[in-house]
């Protein structure tokens, strides 16, 4: 989950019986958590939820008011083809930024680029290197940057020990 002050945000896959729904019913969830007040049954309320053609493999990510996650189909029963999104919360409910093609399948959450307004960075399944995206949907025209994930006779190795 993603996490704002007091606010949560999961993604949730809807189920029938126990087996994912065909047609993809996901939602994005924003739950407020309320301080322990004596009480336990009012502790978590939904302020609102985003629907989306899911299901989604990852997490959200949080930077600010807005959220990205991935979508495994542009909207619920339509054929698959996996999306990145990006949502705001607007208090009591949340508006859609953009929706882009993935190109592949996601398959790790998305990492926050520390550098200010920088963005975020994914990856593709079977790519063998991560993508820098912008906040922004503008992605055409934009340079993306990559980063090699393995190369041909690299091995890893520790550059320090713990004890």
């Amino acid at each position: 989950p993603a996490v704002r002050g007091s606010r949560v945000y999961v993604l949730m896959h809807h189920q029938t019986g126990g087996l994912p729904d065909g047609d993809g019913l996901s939602w994005l969830v924003a739950i407020d958590v309320a301080p322990e007040d004596g009480g336990t049954s009012q502790r978590l309320r939904p302020a609102w939820h985003f629907e989306f053609g899911g299901p989604s493999r990852a997490s959200p990510l949080r930077i600010g008011l807005d959220l990205f996650f991935d979508a495994a189909r542009p909207a619920v029963g339509l054929p698959g083809s996996p999306r990145i999104l990006a949502v705001r919360d607007v208090g009591a409910s949340a508006a859609l930024l953009w929706q882009r093609p993935a190109g592949g399948q996601i398959v790790a959450s998305f990492a926050r680029d520390p550098r200010p307004g920088a963005g975020f960075w994914m990856y593709v399944a079977g790519a063998p290197w991560l993508l820098r995206r912008a906040k922004q949907a503008r992605w055409k025209g934009r340079r993306k940057t990559i980063i090699p994930t393995a190369r041909r006779g690299f091995r890893p190795r520790a550059i320090s020990k713990t004890t």
